[in-house]
């Protein structure tokens, strides 16, 4: 005959083992949780940052090439030499651009902190944005020096293969509205070419590190 002492214990036993398992099934639910969300989070930072980068150099080509004037021919003021919806598209796209790398500035110290990928990686790709979008809308000599020497130094060296010296020295000497001009026809497809492929190294880099949203096990019952 079993005592009730020893019932007592057994039932003790079992509702400490039930009260284990309900502990280690929300550990774990909660750990996936974190996990997939983590996932979720980089992988639609990483599309920001790709459709944002693209955004920005489309619309700094169309109106560097000269692809604007065409489209808006009609609001081309001759007394001036200037086309006041031409330079409203490059502002409202520069605007634009500000804004969301601002925005994807914030989300990429919140998830990564102070690491390479959020200071280094990111910080280089967003300047050279910012400095060859500018190339489009200068036609002296010194501030487009300026941007094309700081975009030089954004770029990495392999998204730059085929980038040399006579590239470089063709972005200074070509101004904006000299866009009859071949070879400066040539320069922003090649841009394009190096900030998508750093745009593209960037993202990769972002889905592929874990961020502060998947902590380790032992933090996610605090």
């Amino acid at each position: 005959m079993v005592s009730s002492r020893s019932v007592a214990t057994m039932t003790l036993k079992l509702l400490s083992a039930l009260a284990a398992a309900g502990i280690i099934s929300t550990y774990v639910a909660n750990y996936y949780s974190r996990q997939q969300k983590d996932i979720d989070i980089r992988f639609a930072l990483a599309e920001q940052i790709s459709t944002s980068a693209t955004s920005a150099m489309e619309t700094s080509r169309r109106v560097a090439l000269g692809e604007a004037d065409i489209t808006a021919k009609d609001t081309y003021d001759a007394k001036s030499g200037s086309n006041p919806t031409v330079e409203l598209i490059y502002q409202t796209g520069y605007g634009k651009w500000v804004t969301d790398s601002s925005v994807i500035d914030i989300k990429m110290h919140a998830l990564f902190g102070n690491s390479d990928i959020a200071t280094r990686n990111w910080r280089d790709l967003s300047g050279a944005i910012q400095d060859i979008y500018r190339l489009g809308g200068y036609e002296d000599a010194a501030p487009r020096k300026t941007d094309a020497d700081a975009a030089r130094h954004e770029l990495s060296s392999v998204c730059q293969k085929g980038l040399d010296q006579t590239f470089w020295t063709d972005v200074v000497r070509a101004g904006n509205r000299d866009k009859s001009n071949v070879e400066y026809s040539l320069l922003y497809p090649r841009f394009v070419d190096a900030t998508t492929c750093q745009a593209a190294t960037l993202a990769q880099s972002v889905i592929n590190k874990k961020s502060s949203v998947a902590p380790w096990p032992s933090r996610l019952l605090a």
